[in-house]
C-alpha cells in the first residue's frame, strides 16, 4: 500500500511588483481564467497556507507582510516562517472507524453483555474490567492519530509562476521519499535551480535563516547555500514565470487565455 505523502505549509512570495509589466500586482494578474495566486492556491499540499504581500487574499487565508515592504524574497521567506508559527497546528487525520468483527459461523456473536462463552451470561466485573481497558486503549489511539502536528516540510513560492500547483504537488510527492540527507528539493529550469518554487524541511530553513545578517536584502543565494539538495526533473510546459509582456502572452496561450 503507497505510503501517503507528508503534510507541506505554503509560503506564497506575493510582494513583488511587475516592473516589467507597468507595476502590475502579479497575484492578481489573470491567466486561464484564474489569478496567478488562485492558480497556486488550488493545490492543496495537506498543510497551512501564509501568503506574504499586500494583495488581497481570498477570505481564510492567512496574508502577512515582508519586514520592510518591498524587502525581497529572504524577507518574504522570513515573514511567512514567522507568521506559519503564530498559526494553529494542522488538525491531523482521525482514525478510521474500528471495523466489525466477521459474524460466528454458528451465530451472531454474542452482546457486549456476555460472556463470550457462554452466551446469556453477564461477564460481570471482569468484562468490565477488560471493556474499560479496551477504552482506554481507544482513546490513546485517538490521541496518537487525532492530535495536531506542525508539519516538517515547508514550500516556497513565487507568485508568478502559472504551472507552480502542480509542481509543488510533485516535489511533495518527492519529500515523501527522501531521507535525513536531504534539506530541499526543487526542479531546474533553463540551467537554474529553482530556489523560490522549492519544498524545504524546516528545521534547515529555519536554522539557515538565523546564520544570516538579517532578511532585509538578503540574497536567495546566501540562504540557501548551506543546505543539502535533491533536484529533480519536471516537465518544463509547468516551469517558468511571468516577467515580461512576452512572458504573459505565451503563458495565456499555453494555458487558453
Amino acid at each position: 500500500m503507497p505510503v501517503p505523502p507528508p503534510p507541506v505549509d505554503l509560503v506564497v512570495l506575493a510582494g513583488g511588483r511587475g516592473s516589467r509589466l507597468g507595476g502590475r500586482d502579479k497575484a492578481a494578474i489573470v491567466v486561464g481564467g484564474r489569478t496567478l495566486l488562485a492558480r497556486i492556491l488550488a493545490t492543496d499540499l495537506g498543510g497551512r497556507v501564509v501568503v506574504v504581500g499586500e494583495t488581497p487574499v481570498p477570505e481564510g487565508v492567512r496574508r502577512t507582510v515582508e519586514d520592510p515592504p518591498g524587502g525581497g524574497p529572504v524577507a518574504g521567506i522570513g515573514a511567512g516562517l514567522d507568521a506559519l508559527a503564530r498559526m494553529p497546528p494542522v488538525p491531523a487525520p482521525a482514525a478510521p472507524p474500528p471495523t466489525a468483527p466477521p459474524p460466528s459461523p454458528t451465530g451472531p456473536p454474542p452482546s457486549p453483555t456476555e460472556h463470550p462463552g457462554r452466551p446469556g451470561c453477564p461477564v460481570g466485573d471482569e468484562g468490565a474490567r477488560r471493556g474499560e481497558a479496551t477504552g482506554h486503549e481507544g482513546a490513546r489511539r485517538g490521541d496518537a492519530t487525532g492530535h495536531s502536528l506542525r508539519p516538517d516540510w515547508v514550500a516556497v513560492c513565487a507568485v508568478d509562476q502559472p504551472g507552480a500547483a502542480e509542481v509543488l504537488a510533485a516535489l511533495r510527492q518527492a519529500v515523501g521519499e527522501l531521507g535525513d540527507d536531504v534539506d530541499a528539493v526543487c526542479p531546474r529550469f533553463d540551467g537554474r535551480s529553482q530556489w523560490l518554487l522549492a519544498v524545504y524541511r524546516r528545521s534547515a530553513l529555519k536554522a539557515a535563516r538565523a546564520a544570516l545578517d538579517g532578511d532585509a536584502g538578503a540574497s536567495v543565494r546566501a540562504l540557501v547555500s548551506p543546505l543539502r539538495w535533491r533536484e529533480v526533473e519536471l516537465d518544463a510546459a509547468q516551469l517558468g514565470d511571468i516577467d515580461t509582456p512576452d512572458d504573459l502572452e505565451r503563458w495565456s496561450s499555453a494555458l487558453g487565455g
